[in-house]
Order: structure tokens, then sequence, then C-alpha cells
């Protein structure tokens, strides 16, 4: 769990008058795409409101993005390279840094908690937490998920770790033979995620999609079974959701 002991925590609290750093980002989202009709997000919008004067792509660029002084603002650089929902991720991820900007003198440009920061505002402009609850639907499954990313013009992976954030539901991801990060496992008390997800290695060797149910070991119930879906979502990479209950009712919402 991150403890948010940068400075970079410290002023986003501070900037968004939140006791903690979720809380913020929400906050500051939801200022950010105050008064606009979602989804999706106008991230054009956005600009005038933290001094963005200009976003274009770079043929050059060989990271994701960045966000660049210009005379009276800042200005956006992005990788053409990339797909049109990665680019609207990195363009939001900058406007988050452009946030920062704003925070006061001296700011922190760099550093792990920063970038984690600048996600999460991320990812609640592209699928802000009101929009997500006025527009998500039961089951909440991979197709709804799916269904979610196309209306958000977000990612399938971003859009699966929304759902993660705010309801019940998990994911990880699987690449070349490894799961590089999964989310949203606290939300059914799985014990020793990192070890009982290895599970899903063995299911992703057969298809690049497709849907099964299997075994984890819960706090609350031992031997419990999940529905287990994952789609490929990129070259020897698979996204996987696991879920519990069918229905949004019945507590599945976080709190």
């Amino acid at each position: 769990m991150t403890e948010w002991r940068s400075a970079a925590a410290r002023r986003i609290m501070a900037f968004a008058d939140r006791k903690t750093v979720p809380s913020a980002v929400v906050e500051i989202a939801r200022r950010l795409t105050e008064g606009q009709k979602l989804p999706p997000t106008d991230l054009e919008a956005i600009f005038p409101r933290v001094d963005i004067l200009e976003c274009h792509a770079d043929p050059d660029m060989l990271t994701a993005g960045e966000l660049r002084q210009a005379e009276g603002g800042f200005e956006i650089a992005y990788n053409q390279s990339e797909s049109e929902n990665r680019q609207r991720f990195t363009i939001a991820h900058e406007i988050a840094h452009a946030v920062m900007e704003r925070t006061g003198p001296h700011c922190p440009r760099r550093g792990r908690e920063l970038e984690r920061i600048c996600d999460l505002i991320a990812g609640q402009i592209l699928v802000p937490e009101e929009a997500l609850a006025a527009t998500v639907k039961s089951p909440l499954n991979l197709t709804e998920i799916s269904r979610l990313a196309r209306l958000f013009k977000s990612s399938l992976t971003m859009t699966a770790i929304r759902c993660a954030q705010q309801y019940r539901v998990a994911c990880a991801q699987v690449e070349h033979d490894e799961i590089v990060w999964f989310a949203g496992t606290n939300n059914f008390g799985l014990r020793r995620p990192a070890g009982q997800l290895k599970k899903l290695l063995a299911i992703a060797e057969h298809a690049n999609d497709g849907r099964t149910t299997c075994t984890f070991d819960l706090d609350a119930e031992p031997s419990s079974e999940l529905n287990v879906e994952w789609r490929a979502t990129g070259n020897e990479r698979k996204l996987f959701v696991l879920t519990r209950h069918l229905s949004l009712n019945h507590g599945s919402k976080v709190s």
C-alpha cells in the first residue's frame, strides 16, 4: 500500500484541501472536468484551466510524452506512434503535472510517488468517479468494462483499473509469462495475492481470451470461487478481470 510520504503528496493534499491523496485526486479531477457533459472527457477543454497553450505529437519523442515550459504557460508533447487511447492517458497524465506546477514554487517534477499521483489523476480525469457510477451497468464483467472503455475513450486496462478502484473487481496483467501488476485484490480479501494469482499464468497459456472460474483463498471465506475473464491487450500481454458478485448491488461498491 502506498504510504504517501513525499512532498508531492503533501502538496496535492494541500492544493485540493483534502486529508488523503485519493480524496485529493478525486477533487482535482472534479474541478478540472466541472461543467463538461461526460463521458467522454474533453481534454482540450481542460487546457485553459492549467495554462496549457498547445498539445501536439512529436515525431522524435522516445517516451510517451512530457510537459514542457512555454512562454506564458506549458505545452504537451506526446508520442504519435501510441494508440489514441494511450495518447489520451499521456495527455491526462501531463495535465496532472501541470496541476502540480500550480501548487507553488519549487514543485516536485520527479519521483515515484509524483508519477503515481499523476497516474491517479489521469485515471480520474478520463473515467471520473461520478460519471462512472452513472454509466456502469450490471453485470460488471469484462464485457461491461469493454463497453465503458469505448464510452469513456479510455484503454481497456485503465478502465479495468478504475473499476477495481471503485467496485469489487480485481484485475491483473500477465506479460511474457509474468504477472507485472495487479489491482483491487483487497476488494475480496485475497490472501497472499501475488502467490495465488500465479494460477492465472497457467490459464494464460491456453487462449488469448476466455472465461472460467478459479478457487482462491479469501480472508472471510477460504476456498472461494471467483469468476475469471481475460483478453489479449497486446503482444504476449493479457488483462485478467476477477469478479465475484455479478450484480452491482449488495455491497459491490468499494467504500
